[in-house]
């Protein structure tokens, strides 16, 4: 990381990050990157395939179930519907509450960029 300016450091990682998003699991895991580890947004990409994985989990957890209720009752197609249903809604709002969160660091930044404009306004 470069020494004494986080902004940098943390715009190159986004841009590294950007690039490739194997970068971000190493800024997960490597301890110079504490500083500047929450100003990295987490890449598509990688949200997508946890999304997946957890529908994976999710699907195999329906076959352990509907293997252990055959010999009790067959799950009765509505209630894998209602069972999908709830778990599409689960997604979608953490979805949405990751937007929200990745506007909230825009506005930070935003605000940061202007609040060093004006400053430079200043000193001119």
């Amino acid at each position: 990381m470069l020494k004494g300016d986080e902004d940098k450091a943390a715009n190159y990682m986004k841009v590294a990050v950007n690039l490739d998003s194997t970068n971000y699991k190493q800024l997960q895991k490597d301890p110079v990157f504490t500083p500047i580890r929450q100003e990295i947004p987490k890449p598509e990409k990688i949200e997508k395939q946890e999304v997946e994985e957890v529908k994976k989990e999710t699907d195999q957890e329906m076959k352990n179930i509907v293997e252990e209720e055959q010999g009790k009752k067959k799950i009765v197609s509505k209630e894998k519907k209602v069972f999908r249903h709830l778990f599409k809604t689960n997604l979608l709002m953490e979805n949405l509450s990751n937007e929200d969160l990745m506007m909230i660091r825009n506005k930070k930044e935003k605000q940061k960029m202007q609040e060093k404009q004006q400053k430079e306004q200043e000193q001119d």
